[in-house]
């Protein structure tokens, strides 16, 4: 008997789960099943279709949807997170935590919902994040990795239910610029040539091994007038450093404790 013709699309696919839901609904039932709707008209629908996504379905503690582009589910699912922790800021009661996973792939879709493997990984990030959190896969880091804003930490490989290979997991938030002084520091000695007298009290082989400032590339190294100075018993030479501006600084972020 011929198979019936399924339809496929690769989409980038959003799965949210509301943190500590039961507990929630336990303290005020009616309190937090009007808060999360609220947020769903107000921030979250609005949100997915701000960034060309579709609302597969909600699900009383959680949401999936779809979008044509990593980029944009990734973008989404940030600026919910930044709108929970605002609102969050301003003392709001019941507060409402998001965990959220992102994955990108082949999806099995009808009108009401999609399908597959794709989804079910999409799952299990959204299980192992944060609260206030956004996970993402390998497929999702690859494709965005070095576009601009974004920074993802590597949570490494995880062994989930139901998924027969580990799933690699990153932390994706955004970018943050360094402090206004590093960026007039880093601006001052950009592509400048630094000259230091150093001594060494050992083999001055080492001015010639590779090494970077402060975690900045640098893009030129030498080392000229070496000397041996009996009386001191030490070596002396003079460094030239070319330090390159680095494109971005990441500072630590912390989560949001609950």
């Amino acid at each position: 008997m011929e198979q019936p013709h399924l339809a496929r699309r690769l989409k980038a696919i959003l799965l949210a789960d509301v943190v500590g839901y039961s507990r929630l609904m336990n303290l005020d039932e009616s309190g937090t099943h009007l808060k999360v709707n609220n947020y769903t008209k107000e921030l979250i629908g609005p949100k997915i279709r701000e960034h060309g996504g579709r609302l597969i379905r909600t699900m009383g503690d959680g949401f999936l949807a779809e979008f044509d582009s990593a980029a944009d589910a990734v973008s989404c699912g940030l600026k919910i997170q930044e709108g929970l922790r605002t609102d969050d800021a301003a003392g709001s009661d019941p507060r409402i935590w998001l965990r959220i996973g992102i994955n990108t792939g082949d999806v099995i879709a009808d009108d009401r919902d999609i399908y597959g493997h794709s989804v079910n990984i999409a799952a299990r990030l959204e299980g192992l994040a944060e609260p206030g959190e956004v996970y993402v896969s390998r497929a999702v880091r690859d494709q965005l990795e070095g576009q601009s804003g974004l920074s993802f930490e590597d949570r490494g490989e995880r062994r989930v239910k139901n998924i027969k290979t580990p799933i690699h997991v990153y932390r994706v938030k955004r970018a943050e610029a360094p402090p206004h002084f590093l960026i007039a520091l880093a601006q001052r000695f950009s592509l400048a040539r630094l000259r230091l007298n150093v001594r060494v009290p050992f083999l001055a082989e080492l001015c010639w091994q590779p090494w970077s400032a402060w975690g900045w590339p640098v893009s030129q190294f030498g080392a000229t007038n070496r000397r041996w100075h009996p009386g001191r018993q030490s070596w002396s030479c003079r460094l030239k450093i070319s330090v390159a501006t680095p494109e971005k600084i990441t500072l630590p972020t912390r989560s949001p404790t609950i």
